[in-house]
């Protein structure tokens, strides 16, 4: 025991962080114990203990030689406190701030009691020192803030870098002191000590950029024939780290990585004008805390840099760069969330991104990025891509150094054509290469018809690699795209309301109504000037995880492609919508059995009534098992088994499902109705944490084409849950959407917009459902 605390314990783990250039140093404590009540001290326990009753407070130090060498000239990037949750008594209500404060006065582990910072004898309850303290002496304002809820354990982190760059720089370091915001209410948490459980004791985790060299360079303007520019740098080595916004010539190193292959997307459409666009999705992430990215709100850039390797060798196709604050149609730009930060702008002005999501999570696989942009400004790469070997994305801010979240694209690619690439991400890097040597340029602005003027900024090593320029850097200007209008109406993107969007699953006893947040894309091509009718095709772009209690995360996936709608500038064309859908229309043998009823089903309805969808339960959908007996979903791999699963009462097997879709009905349209066939996929997944796409899910629902209507759409399901003459169907049920103008939609104005329609599913979790569709664009 004693042995134990004579000894330093010194860096454990030395590895890549995500600071672009930067180390990680985890250094475990020299000191540890926590306060009570009474006048005992408590510095052998193998725990730390945070509760109200007792006034239970943790003191935590780590040795500041160490700390010193561990930078070994360098500069701090980050510093975490990391304590792990051995025991947690699940009484925190809806969750509770444990603070970490700054210990203003010097304590030790075996003398620190409720009075004493040091007590000469603490086995006597009385209270032996020449200066005595209350329960702690600290900073009043909490350095970090961790919301602990009920079944949360293991490694939790605490963000102290402000106090560990104030070490360094001559405050006193007497290590921390964590407590309950809230002492008076309920919630206790045992943290592991460092005499307790191995490799579970508490830990301060340190980023470290080496020092490095800023030249200064003197640009210097020699007319001639062609306008050159020859910059002349004098470099001056100084030991300072210069975040840069702009993109480097090649991937920074040491990026947070998605940790399951294929949940990362890069997709590039290169359609001109308004129908270019660009999604970067960074899924499935590594664990990191929020304070990673910055504050985008007042002073954080973000960038996203795309690269495009040629025999290995990779270059810079494109960035596009949103910096901090500003306003956008007259509201905030960007937003703070519970666990990260959210950036929206329809006019793309900031290089034609739109809109960006940041999630942070401390738990593996929680945390989730998604940017997309849209429009004339997109700066788009050339297409196809080379990809050989990858495309590397590196969505990257300039906060303490610069974080970096990355994907890489290894191929092949879903599409790799002229004006089209989409492709999924590869497997996390498991050891990044080492950081090497790069150096950036950052433009200036030019008058137009003059050469182009640089002012390199260097980044230098001891030892360069070969190959990369040192002296006498070159900026090449980048021509940038003009738009060529095309025409028709372009895409517009339908921002939803979640306040006025809404699914409402109309049950058999009562509906059950929740409010979806995405975004959907419309394409329209050039409109008919006789009947002012133009196509299009309706896109879902992304529906966010709708939680429903006791059931799970509903997630709405995009499917397709569904067949062109249309949309009305001039108004005559009827644009209704009847969607029937009937849970046993007759006995089946199979599911080409069970279609051609449908079809007749479906024509007995009405000229305009086409079969939507079909299974006959008991047998696979699709997959390698189609249309071979089954009963329950395990039976179908890629697929699902129609009809109830043996643990909720068996299959009602043999009997056929079908839905009918009825358009074109009805009174002439108003001007600036539109009809549109979304194509998309329903799963649950029973976790509930409000990320789709991580487990696998409980309950998974065919992809379908569902037809929305700015008009009136009306919906009914019979023989609910396959009870033949019980009266008890649904419906009908009827909705009436909102038209909008061709104008406001040329213009990517869709608010306003009110798209509705009726699915139905049969056997469910929650039995036979009539779903409404209410989708409002803002």
């Amino acid at each position: 025991m004693l042995g134990k605390r004579a000894t330093l314990l010194t860096a454990i783990a030395v590895m890549l962080s995500t600071s672009a250039f930067a180390a990680t140093t985890t250094l475990s404590t020299n000191g540890d114990t926590y306060l009570r009540g009474s006048n005992q001290n408590d510095g052998t326990q193998t725990f730390l203990r945070v509760r109200s009753s007792g006034d239970n407070r943790a003191l935590v130090q780590f040795d500041h030689a160490a700390i010193v060498s561990a930078l070994n000239a360098g500069v701090l990037i980050t510093a975490h406190l990391e304590l792990f949750i051995e025991f947690n008594n699940n009484s925190w209500g809806d969750g509770r701030e444990v603070d970490v404060h700054r210990v203003t006065r010097e304590w030790t582990e075996l003398g620190a009691t409720h009075n004493c910072p040091i007590d000469t004898n603490p086995s006597n309850s009385s209270p032996d020192c020449a200066v005595q303290w209350d329960n702690g002496e600290f900073d009043a304002t909490p350095t970090a803030t961790f919301l602990q809820t009920n079944g949360v354990t293991g490694a939790v982190q605490f963000d102290v870098t402000a106090d560990v760059q104030a070490f360094l720089t001559g405050t006193d370091n007497f290590g921390w002191i964590v407590k309950k915001r809230s002492e008076s209410a309920g919630g206790v948490i045992e943290y592991t000590s460092r005499d307790g459980t191995a490799n579970q004791e508490p830990k301060l985790i340190l980023d470290i950029a080496p020092p490095t060299f800023t030249p200064t360079s003197t640009p210097t303007d020699t007319p001639t024939t062609t306008p050159t520019s020859t910059p002349t740098d004098t470099f001056t080595a100084t030991a300072t780290f210069t975040p840069n916004p702009n993109c480097a010539p090649e991937p920074i190193l040491g990026c947070r990585q998605s940790l399951q292959e294929n949940k990362s997307l890069l997709l590039i459409k290169d359609k001109g004008g308004l129908k270019d666009k660009l999604i970067f999705k960074w899924i499935k992430g590594e664990p990191f805390d929020q304070t990673e990215f910055g504050d985008p709100l007042s002073a954080t850039t973000y960038t996203l840099c795309i690269y495009d390797e040629n025999s290995g060798v990779p270059s810079l196709v494109t960035q596009a760069l949103v910096p901090p604050g500003g306003t956008c149609n007259n509201r905030d730009c960007w937003k703070s969330t519970k666990t990260g930060f959210r950036f929206k702008d329809s006019t793309t002005t900031n290089d034609g991104i739109q809109k960006i999501t940041l999630k942070s999570s401390l738990v593996p696989g929680k945390s989730k990025i998604v940017l997309k942009g849209k429009g004339p400004n997109l700066q788009l790469p050339p297409l196809p891509l080379q990809q050989d070997q990858k495309v590397i994305a590196q969505l990257k801010n300039d906060f303490n150094g610069g974080q970096c979240f990355e994907a890489r694209f290894s191929g092949p690619p879903k599409k790799n054509e002229n004006d089209f690439f989409k492709d999924k991400g590869d497997p996390a890097i498991t050891f990044p290469p080492t950081p090497t040597f790069t150096f950036t340029f950052t433009p200036t602005a030019t008058p137009a018809g003059s050469a182009a003027t640089a002012t390199p900024t260097g980044t230098d090593t001891p030892t360069p690699p070969p190959g990369l320029p040192t002296d006498t850097p070159t900026a090449t200007p980048t021509a940038t795209p003009t738009d060529t209008p095309l025409p028709g109406l372009g895409t517009g993107t339908c921002e939803l309301d979640d306040l006025n969007s809404s699914l409402r699953l109309q049950l058999e006893q009562s509906p059950l109504i929740v409010n979806p947040s995405g975004e959907i894309e419309i394409d329209c091509a050039a409109t008919d000037p006789g009947t002012g009718i133009t196509q299009c095709t309706c896109e879902l772009i992304e529906i966010d995880a709708i939680p429903i209690l006791g059931l799970g995360d509903v997630c709405v996936f995009p499917a397709g492609p569904c067949p062109e709608t249309k949309y009305d500038c001039n108004g005559g064309s009827p644009l209704d919508l009847d969607h029937y859908s009937d849970h046993d229309i007759g006995n089946c043998t199979s599911n080409p059995d069970c279609s051609a009823q449908c079809d007749s089903f479906c024509d007995a309805l009405g000229p305009t009534h086409v079969q939507q969808a079909s299974s006959c339960e008991g047998f696979c959908l699709d997959g390698p098992n189609a249309n071979m007996a089954c009963t329950q979903d395990s039976d179908c791999p890629d697929s699902s088994c129609p009809g109830k699963e043996p643990a909720a009462g068996g299959i009602h097997a043999g009997e056929c499902n079908c839905s009918c879709q009825g358009d074109e009905l009805g009174s002439p349209s108003v001007a600036g109705d539109i009809a549109c066939s979304l194509g998309l996929q329903i799963t649950v997944e029973t976790d509930q944490d409000q990320v789709c796409g991580n487990t696998p899910p409980s309950i998974v629902l065919p992809p379908i084409c569902g037809a929305l209507t700015s008009a009136d759409a009306e919906g009914v399901l019979e023989h609910v849950n396959s009870k033949n003459g019980n009266n008890n169907d649904i419906g009908p049920l009827s909705k009436s959407g909102a038209p909008l103008s061709c104008t406001n939609f040329a213009a990517n104005n869709l608010a306003g917009l009110e798209l509705v329609g009726y699915l139905g599913f049969f056997d469910t979790t929650l039995n036979d459902i009539l779903v409404e569709q209410t989708f409002v664009c803002q």
